[in-house]
């Protein structure tokens, strides 16, 4: 936490996934569908989204500045930026 952004971080003992093939949960066959809707959420209601470690780590930051809405998180892996 600091003045501008609060981040957290989240790593799972998992397998992992692979974020970067979801189906899109608001696509008229996924509607129904009981699950999958997390990370949608995630990339919408955070200000940045970065996953690592194959899916098993996700840093989320939210701006704290007044007015600093993000319809909608940018998404990177630290994976492809080591790259």
């Amino acid at each position: 936490v600091n003045a501008n952004q609060l981040k957290f971080e989240i790593e799972d003992e998992g397998t992992g996934f692979d974020y970067n093939n979801l189906d899109d949960p608001t696509a008229p066959e996924n509607l129904e569908n009981p699950g999958g809707r997390g990370i949608f959420l995630i990339r919408h209601l955070a200000d940045e989204v970065e996953f690592s470690h194959d899916g098993r780590r996700v840093e989320l930051t939210f701006a704290l500045t007044p007015g600093a809405d993000a319809p909608e998180a940018s998404t990177t892996s630290s994976e492809a930026a080591a790259a």
